[in-house]
């Protein structure tokens, strides 16, 4: 046997119809032979909603609430802080708008808020006279370090200057030893000295005749 096939049927409820139309209605639903219809009568009784008022403004609200550990915070969390203490969601709103135009709140993004930019105020510094400073531990010297060393070779050391202790003179003299290489350089390179062994140099000082003789002595009081 061929099963039947399926009947389709609605069912329509309607809510909210008036007492005074519900004949009207139902002359309807007759006239399209649809009697199977129920209904129920539904008495609602309004309420007067008692206006609650509140002596800490919204906006002191929200902010102590702020305060008790809520810097970041959404828009729906202060709308649900507001409702569970009988306040409105449209007052939570409200105190947003009004913290953020007092610039004590800060939108961060859709529909969240935080602390507020603190407001940084840049003072130029002002411009400090150039005054030279004197360094004590390099002093200017009125000689190079080459007519230092060549007066401290002749005076201390027969006109022979070790590298070694070149580099403890100078730093003796206040005067500072990083050059000495490139010194002693530009002193062969003027044939002021000649390289007896590694490290070791004589001084050379040429005369009219073109002959090497000693330097003589450049600087008063050179150190030892």
């Amino acid at each position: 046997m061929a099963k039947p096939p399926p009947e389709e049927r609605f069912r329509v409820v309607c809510n909210h119809v008036a007492k005074e139309k519900l004949g009207d209605v139902m002359a309807a639903l007759a006239k399209l032979d649809i009697n199977d219809v129920s209904f129920d009568l539904v008495t609602d009784v309004k309420m007067f909603n008692k206006r609650i008022t509140h002596d800490l403004k919204a906006e002191d609200f929200l902010k102590q609430w702020i305060a008790d550990g809520h810097a970041e915070f959404k828009a729906s969390d202060a709308v649900t802080y507001f409702d569970l203490h009988n306040r409105t969601a449209g007052a939570a709103y409200t105190a947003l708008r009004t913290l953020v135009e007092k610039k004590e709140l800060r939108k961060v993004g859709k529909a969240q808020y935080g602390p507020p930019l603190k407001l940084l105020t840049h003072h130029k510094p002002k411009k400090a006279k150039a005054t030279k400073k004197q360094d004590r531990s390099a002093p200017r010297h009125t000689t190079s370090n080459a007519a230092y060393l060549i007066s401290w070779a002749n005076k201390f050391h027969g006109g022979v200057i070790n590298r070694a202790k070149a580099i403890g003179a100078l730093r003796q003299a206040h005067r500072s030893s990083a050059g000495i290489s490139s010194t002693l350089r530009d002193l062969q390179a003027d044939g002021r000295i000649e390289r007896m062994e590694e490290g070791v140099y004589k001084v050379l000082k040429k005369n009219g005749n073109g002959a090497a003789v000693p330097a003589g002595v450049d600087e008063a009081q050179p150190h030892a």
